[in-house]
């Protein structure tokens, strides 16, 4: 294994993987996320944080945390990635540098939302969709309320199947305010979610998660350490479900019931992917809000 004592900045991971791993990671859709986890990591924790898996032993965990008493503990990192979804994601920032996609639209006069599936053809949703949305204006087909637009297609209802070769998911408008003027706000299909706030089905999520087959690989790797921790370290992403996603970056507090684990696992992060907000579950500690816990800078 290549040795890990390399100079040692407190709050930043020591990164020992390979440079292809390492340029792999960051052509991903989602980037280096395995790095911004060992930042948070060695953040919260004020710890050495060795970024690992240089691919020389097999089961390798991906990140070492040693403490200072000389105690070790295990982290594994996954996110909950669908390929279509994570495309959309990557094609909605290199267009707009954020979701969501914000397109003025002067001709209109209402802000429309719309929800677009991963095969959409931008190109020909930036030339098509303003003509279309502006017609349901002058017919009054403005109702506030999602239209779930391949339902309403079935039903005939006007401008749906327009909406719906175009790509469009979820369609709904309302007036501007008062500093606004006519847009089209886009969305990826899967981020969306109910209005109330709820953590029931994060933990619900979380459970399922921990239990299911995808991770079979990363909690064999960590049952195998001879550790009293064993973290697993969750990216929430656009694939996750909706009610997940928003109560991660938007709810104010955190969970009042302890996660379910499986056995191997005594320790679980859970983060937003851009690193927007990260909530740990710790058996000492319970949830709390990483960002009110730093150690470090």
């Amino acid at each position: 294994m290549t040795s890990s004592r390399q100079e040692f900045t407190p709050g930043y991971p020591v990164d020992i993987r390979r440079p292809e791993r390492v340029q792999r990671l960051q052509r991903s859709y989602f980037g280096d996320f395995e790095f911004m986890a060992g930042r948070v990591v060695a953040r919260l924790t004020g710890d050495r944080v060795v970024l690992q898996d240089d691919g020389s032993e097999r089961a390798m965990p991906d990140v070492r945390i040693e403490r200072a008493d000389g105690r070790s503990g295990y982290l594994e990192v996954w996110t909950d990635t669908d390929e279509a979804s994570a495309a959309m994601q990557a094609e909605l920032y290199e267009r707009g540098r954020g979701v969501p996609l914000i397109w003025a639209a002067p001709s209109l006069r209402r802000v429309w939302s719309v929800t677009v599936s991963g095969a959409t053809d931008f190109r020909r949703l930036e030339r098509d969709l303003p003509s279309v949305l502006l017609a349901m204006e002058d017919a009054g087909e403005t109702d506030e309320t999602v239209r779930v637009v391949v339902e309403q297609a079935s039903r005939q209802v006007p401008y749906m199947g327009e909406l719906l070769r175009l790509g469009v998911v979820h369609v709904s408008s309302r007036p501007p305010r008062v500093d606004e003027a006519g847009m089209i706000r886009i969305h990826p299909d899967g981020i969306t979610g109910p209005g109330e706030l709820s953590w029931e089905p994060v933990l619900r999520w979380v459970g399922e998660i921990l239990a299911s087959p995808r991770l079979d690989g990363h909690r064999r790797k960590l049952a195998a350490q001879q550790s009293d921790e064993r973290h697993l370290f969750l990216g929430v992403t656009v694939s996750s479900p909706g009610a997940v996603y928003f109560a991660l970056i938007d709810h104010p507090g955190v969970p009042s019931v302890a996660p379910t684990l499986p056995d191997g696992i005594t320790h679980l992060w859970i983060m937003e992917w851009r690193g927007e907000r990260c909530l740990i579950w710790f058996p000492d500690r319970g949830w709390q809000d990483a960002s009110r816990h730093w150690a470090t800078a």
